[in-house]
């Protein structure tokens, strides 16, 4: 007899004990052609109903690692990548709009910032101090016009810009 066999025991055969009749009755109900199939149908949904009930508190743990690392500043383009993205943002006459233009722009990326009035597009530009990526663009959201004017100011100075620089 193999002892390192982890099936065969090291015990005299006359030493072994039956699994007792509890465990044969146990063994004789699961290979049942009936009950078997229904308690292999409540162990899987045991476990899809586990599985749901982590599934939400796995995201919420993913969302908030991914907030953390944008913060951090870890999900971030490298700097010499950055040139090659346009972003658009509106509002930029003033508040978050202002302040995003400004702080993307800062970092390296091509901001295309609508502004309502021709004086905050001037006022944005200059709290840039001349940066040459700050685009401010003509924009009233109101107005399909000017929405359509400022589509194509942007792929007029964006795509103009980059198939030069190819």
């Amino acid at each position: 007899r193999c002892s390192a066999s982890p099936h065969v025991s090291n015990m005299p055969v006359a030493a072994r004990q039956p699994p007792g009749a509890a465990f044969n009755a146990v063994n004789v109900f699961l290979h049942h052609p009936v009950a078997g199939h229904i308690v292999e149908g409540l162990h899987w949904t045991l476990l899809c109903l586990a599985a749901g009930l982590v599934a939400p508190f796995v995201l919420a743990y993913k969302c908030v690692r991914a907030i953390r690392a944008a913060m951090a500043g870890e999900l971030e383009l490298a700097e010499t990548e950055r040139g090659r993205f346009g972003i658009f943002i509106s509002g930029c006459d003033s508040g978050f709009g202002k302040t995003a233009a400004l702080s993307l722009a800062g970092r390296g990326y091509t901001v295309f910032a609508g502004c309502l009035t021709p004086e905050g597009g001037a006022a944005l530009r200059e709290a840039a101090a001349g940066g040459e990526r700050l685009v401010p663009v003509a924009l009233d959201v109101t107005k399909d016009a000017s929405v359509d004017a400022a589509v194509a100011a942007v792929d007029e100075a964006f795509f103009s810009s980059s198939e030069a620089a190819c």
